[in-house]
């Protein structure tokens, strides 16, 4: 994660999902390898019980999972409460493809943080 990014990470929780301390919480990170910075989206999760996947096309510090299609991801619809992307999606060609398959994973009534745009997926 870029600097940058964290004061919106800690905006985005306290926002949408301090609701959720305590409680059980699946995060899904897409293009989570580390690269250049040592901040981690995950060492900066509110509630540190709720479980934190890492997803990537190439495997490294921070990936769970390596996923070898960057369009199409290894889960099932509606699997997690919270997904989000950070400085991931202009490293696509077809980012928009990344963004549905971000939403099918998202579960009805769970949470989208791209970067710099908060949404809320409403189903």
């Amino acid at each position: 994660m870029h600097q940058e990014i964290l004061p919106l990470w800690m905006d985005f929780q306290n926002e949408f999902l301090k609701e959720y301390i305590g409680k059980e919480l699946r995060i899904l990170e897409i293009g989570s390898k580390l690269g250049k910075s040592p901040l981690l989206l995950r060492d900066y999760r509110i509630d540190k019980n709720w479980e934190f996947i890492g997803l990537d096309v190439r495997s490294g510090r921070n990936v769970d999972i390596v996923s070898k299609d960057p369009y199409k991801y290894p889960f099932i619809d509606n699997e997690f409460d919270v997904v989000v992307s950070t400085s991931c999606f202009e490293h696509n060609e077809m980012f928009w493809l990344r963004f549905n398959e971000m939403v099918r994973s998202t579960k009805n009534g769970g949470f989208m943080n791209t970067q710099k745009v908060f949404s809320s997926v409403v189903g």
